[in-house]
């Protein structure tokens, strides 16, 4: 993981963060509200936030995570992944 800046969509607008990228597609930054929040950089939505960065990186480890290419099976897997993710290591943010 990198250091770098990247945009994320704030409603119907973009704001500049910097975060850690991981992958060149998935970005995690820390917001106000203290939550780590990952990011699907290419069209800057929210994937999923948690109180650990920890978390996150560990999650962005599944093989889903590479193999994402923005379509609706591949969300589908993805949303299947963070699901299953979740439940093995029991965190429930």
């Amino acid at each position: 993981m990198k250091k770098q800046k990247y945009k994320i969509r704030m409603g119907d607008r973009f704001e500049e963060v910097e975060g850690y990228v991981f992958n060149e597609v998935w970005g995690i930054d820390k917001r106000a509200n203290a939550y780590y929040i990952l990011t699907y950089i290419p069209n800057g939505c929210l994937v999923e936030s948690s109180r650990t960065m920890k978390f996150l990186k560990m999650m962005v480890q599944e093989p889903e995570f590479f193999d994402f290419d923005g379509t609706p099976n591949s969300a589908y897997k993805l949303v299947t992944a963070i699901t299953r993710f979740r439940n093995q290591h029991g965190w429930k943010d």
